[in-house]
C-alpha cells in the first residue's frame, strides 16, 4: 500500500521546556478511498467499567520508526484531518459527525504502538435508528492526516493519575488538554511551521 507522506518543517524556538530536539515529527499524509483497502476489523471501545463495543472498522497503518517506547511509556501522538464539510483546515481525531439523514455517525479515530499509527474508519448507528452501512463497502472521501509526535523530554506523568502533561511556552498542559487544541493552536505553541 503507497501512502504518500510530506514531511512538513518543524521547528521551536529557544524555550527552557522545548528545543528543537524535542519535538520529533510533524508530517501530513492524504489517503484516497482505495489505500484503505476493504480489511475490516473491530475497534473496541470501553462503554463502562469492565465492558466494551467493538465496531467495524477499515484501517491504514503507518510505519512510524520515532515512535520508540519511550514514546509510549512518555510521549504523545496527537493526529488531526481535514473534514470535508468544515472550514476548519484540521480537526482533532477521534471525530464523530453524524450524516445528513441523522441515521448514523463518520467516525475518524486512531491508536499508536512502537513504530506505527493505525488510523481508523467506521460507522455508528444513531440510537433508534436502522444499523449502518456495512464499512467494507463504504466510499472514504479522500481525507488529508497531519500528526505530530511529541517525546518524552517534554513530557511529565503526574503519578497517582497516569496523566501525561506537557509544558509549553511556560504553561503545563494535561493530555486532555492537547488533544482538545486544534493543529493551529498546537503548531503555535510547538512553533512547527504549516
Amino acid at each position: 500500500m503507497l501512502i504518500s507522506i510530506t514531511l512538513l518543517t518543524t521547528q521551536c524556538k529557544k524555550d527552557k521546556t522545548l528545543a528543537p530536539e524535542d519535538i520529533l515529527r510533524s508530517k501530513k499524509i492524504t489517503l484516497t478511498n482505495a489505500q484503505w483497502g476493504n480489511t475490516v476489523i473491530l475497534h473496541w471501545f470501553s462503554t463502562s467499567q469492565g465492558s466494551a463495543v467493538g465496531h467495524p472498522s477499515r484501517y491504514v497503518d503507518i510505519a512510524e520508526a520515532t515512535i520508540t517506547q519511550e514514546i509510549m511509556d512518555n510521549g504523545l501522538v496527537q493526529v488531526y484531518f481535514t473534514p470535508e464539510e468544515t472550514k476548519n483546515p484540521y480537526s482533532s481525531l477521534p471525530y464523530s459527525r453524524q450524516n445528513s439523514q441523522a441515521t448514523y455517525n463518520f467516525n475518524l479515530d486512531y491508536t499508536y504502538e512502537v513504530g506505527k499509527i493505525r488510523l481508523l474508519f467506521f460507522l455508528t448507528a444513531v440510537y433508534g435508528a436502522p444499523a449502518p452501512p456495512y464499512v467494507a463497502t463504504w466510499n472514504i472521501p479522500s481525507y488529508t492526516f497531519k500528526y505530530v509526535i511529541i517525546p518524552g523530554t517534554a513530557i511529565n506523568t503526574v503519578a497517582n493519575t497516569h496523566e501525561k502533561q506537557v509544558q509549553l511556552k511556560g504553561i503545563t498542559y494535561s493530555e486532555a488538554e492537547i488533544k482538545d487544541m486544534t493543529y493551529s493552536e498546537l503548531s503555535k505553541l510547538l512553533d512547527i511551521k504549516e
